[in-house]
């Protein structure tokens, strides 16, 4: 259940700001470039947050491909 949390909360956010950068593109992309692009980027950063979180749960007493794929170590 733990993990059921975690994911709800990251899909959320991510889902908010997903919707945040599709009103930008829709009023003028290039007036809002930067911010879409910071929009982006925090939307990968919490992307991978939620996958270290998972990672360590799924991964507790095993070697996580996660934190090698994403360079974690």
């Amino acid at each position: 259940m733990m993990l059921a949390d975690i994911h709800k909360k990251y899909d959320k956010h991510i889902s908010e700001m997903t919707r945040t950068i599709n009103k930008l593109k829709k009023a003028d992309p290039e007036q809002y470039d930067d911010q879409i692009e910071q929009l982006y980027e925090q939307r990968t950063q919490l992307m991978r947050e939620f996958n270290k979180q998972y990672g360590e749960i799924m991964f507790k007493n095993r070697p996580n491909p996660i934190k090698q794929i994403l360079n974690l170590d």
